[in-house]
């Protein structure tokens, strides 16, 4: 596997809708849906931060973006076609910083800002460094 293509450590936790982490250290708030709908089904609550494993990294969001189609995937329309489970946390493009790291990942450092794009079929991160901080 190459070090720009990284499993997702639990992969919910890496779509932070919001780009700060819980109270403690093992939550963080995100956007979470528990049943498919309209925008009603949107809930703001406490998400567990997810350990990664040794191919996988976390990354803390700074900013995510949520397209139209997260609405459609949001409605069920396509739950058994991708296989979604709930509850879901939806936002596939991010911008953050590394967190942790896996034990296999050698191209990423805690620290190192990133940006990602989540496959919808694969779940994985599309990952690359910037070449200056977020912030």
């Amino acid at each position: 596997m190459r070090n720009s293509v990284v499993r997702l450590a639990g992969w919910i936790a890496m779509i932070m809708a919001l780009p700060a982490f819980g109270i403690n250290e093992s939550t963080m708030k995100a956007i979470v849906i528990h049943k498919f709908g309209g925008p009603e089904v949107l809930n703001y609550e406490d998400a567990t931060i997810p350990v990664p494993k040794d191919d996988e990294m976390l990354v803390k969001v700074v900013a995510a973006g949520v397209n139209s189609f997260d609405g459609v995937l949001r409605s069920g329309k396509y739950e058994k076609i991708f296989k979604m489970k709930l509850p879901w946390i939806p936002g596939y493009d991010i911008a953050g910083t590394v967190e942790k790291v896996g034990g296999n990942i050698s191209k990423f450092h805690v620290g190192d800002p990133a940006f990602q794009h989540i496959g919808i079929l694969s779940l994985e991160f599309h990952v690359d460094k910037l070449s200056r901080p977020l912030l």
